[in-house]
């Protein structure tokens, strides 16, 4: 499926629930799950969380964003799949992400978090 520009109604309720957390005022609202989890631990070799949620945050607030809209089993919400960048001392690197606005839109769900590979975007 083509990239196409990604929800605006979406993007700003994603883009105001990683400001919350990143902030402290609404710390539960992102949900990992834990192959997420260890693909961004172990492919940004340890680097803290919050700098997974700022690189989500900075591709997510461009007008004009482009992902995939995803339909998943599980949870119940709207997802969409996109990459971003992650920079370090190392170099810039690119990652897959996979994000769930759940059916309430108080949280979202990080479904996956990684370098991309076959079969995902590029």
């Amino acid at each position: 499926m083509a990239q196409s520009k990604i929800s605006e109604a979406w993007r700003k309720k994603v883009c105001a629930i990683l400001e919350g957390r990143i902030d402290g005022s609404t710390p539960d609202s992102v949900e990992w799950t834990l192959k997420a989890l260890q693909d961004w631990d172990d492919e940004s070799i340890g680097a803290p969380i919050d700098h997974a949620l700022a690189a989500i945050l900075d591709v997510l607030q461009v007008d004009g964003a482009l992902g995939r809209p995803m339909q998943l089993p599980h949870p119940p919400g709207e997802a969409w799949d996109f990459t971003t960048e992650y920079t370090t001392k190392y170099g810039t690197f690119t990652f897959y992400c996979k994000i769930c606005l759940l059916s309430a839109g108080d949280k979202i769900r990080i479904v996956s978090m990684h370098m991309p590979t076959k079969g995902t975007l590029r």
